[in-house]
This record gives C-alpha cells, sequence and structure tokens, in this order.
C-alpha cells in the first residue's frame, strides 16, 4: 500500500517535471530566453575618451571619438572587432571629436547582436611613444 502510494506520487510529479523541462527547452531553443536580446547597446572606451556614437553594418563599422584626455593625439589605427583599418596620422585635439570608418567588415547578419573590441593606436602629440585606447561595443547590426 504504502510502494504504491510511493510511485503515484513519482509518477504523478515526475510527468509535472517533465512537461515543465519541455517547457524551458522549447522556449531556449526558440530564442525567448536569449540575455543578448536583453542587453542594452554600449560602447565604452578607456577613461579620457569617449565613444560618442557608432554603427555597425554587415560590412562597415563607423566609430565617432571624443579626445577628453587632455593632449592632442594622432590617431594612426582603428579596430573594431576583426576589421581593422589604418588612417595617415590623423590628429584629434583635446575636446575634439573624430569620425571613423572602416569598411570591407564581415560584421555578420542584419539584425543580429554585435559584441566586439575596440582598438585605436595613438600617439601624443608632445612624445612620439605609441598607446592603445581599448573598449568594448555592444550593439545590433543595422
Amino acid at each position: 500500500m504504502k510502494g504504491q502510494a510511493a510511485t503515484e506520487f513519482l509518477m504523478t510529479y515526475g510527468w509535472a517535471l517533465l512537461v515543465v523541462l519541455i517547457a524551458i527547452s522549447a522556449l531556449a531553443y526558440f530564442g525567448v530566453l536569449s540575455p543578448s536580446k536583453f542587453l542594452p547597446e554600449s560602447c565604452m572606451l578607456d577613461p579620457g575618451y569617449q565613444c560618442v556614437d557608432y554603427q555597425i553594418t554587415e560590412d562597415d563599422s563607423s566609430i565617432i571619438v571624443k579626445n577628453a584626455a587632455g593632449d592632442d593625439i594622432i590617431i594612426t589605427n582603428v579596430k573594431i572587432g576583426s576589421c581593422e583599418e589604418s588612417f595617415d596620422s590623423i590628429t584629434v585635439r583635446n575636446s575634439d571629436q573624430q569620425q571613423f570608418s572602416l569598411t570591407g567588415c564581415d560584421n555578420g547578419i542584419t539584425e543580429a547582436s554585435f559584441k566586439a573590441d575596440i582598438s585605436i593606436t595613438y600617439n601624443k602629440v608632445i612624445s612620439n611613444f605609441t598607446k592603445i585606447i581599448k573598449g568594448e561595443i555592444i550593439t545590433k547590426i543595422n
């Protein structure tokens, strides 16, 4: 008698648990539970530099960088994810901003999530030491 009650109890709650697991699996499979859909868009750079605006398309990346570090800088290279482009010594004065457009990229498909590291190589005008601004961008591909 006790064995039958225990078996019925386990079977009843076992089926209920199985239904719940199947429902959660289906939601995860169809992307309803994907956390990347709920992440806000952001663009962050090292202190002293600001990512004013950005746009990522399937084959182009554009970023507007503001120099608020206190010194004029000369930017020679910008890399966003796997897309990289060299520039002929673009000077960005303190408190000014500059747009950089990278073409020929392979960023993914439209409406997909895009998360990549940003690397900007520069020299200060007052010295000739090469430095790198690091950052990260999270957005959707337009």
